[in-house]
């Protein structure tokens, strides 16, 4: 058995075990987006939206790409896409 698969597993989740960063995976999951709509969806100030994907994308569970003056925010890692397939809707 290889603990250190199991380490990177579990450092993956405790990101996601907080409900915001959790529910900004879970929306861009279904499409990229910037910082304003994700603020604007989920109530919550641009500065507390921005260390939240500052850690998505520090565990390698999301990516941003500049496009002019904005980044939009996609999901790339493959098994927190499967992951968030299997929450209830």
């Amino acid at each position: 058995m290889d603990i250190t698969r199991y380490e990177a597993m579990a450092a993956k989740l405790r990101i996601l075990g907080h409900p915001v960063r959790l529910c900004i995976v879970n929306g861009l999951s279904k499409k990229g987006c910037h910082v304003k709509q994700i603020c604007e969806t989920l109530g919550i100030p641009q500065p507390v939206i921005s260390l939240h994907l500052s850690k998505l994308k520090a565990a390698g569970i999301v990516a941003g790409e500049r496009q002019g003056s904005c980044v939009c925010y996609r999901v790339v890692d493959r098994a927190t896409m499967r992951l968030i397939e299997m929450l209830p809707k």
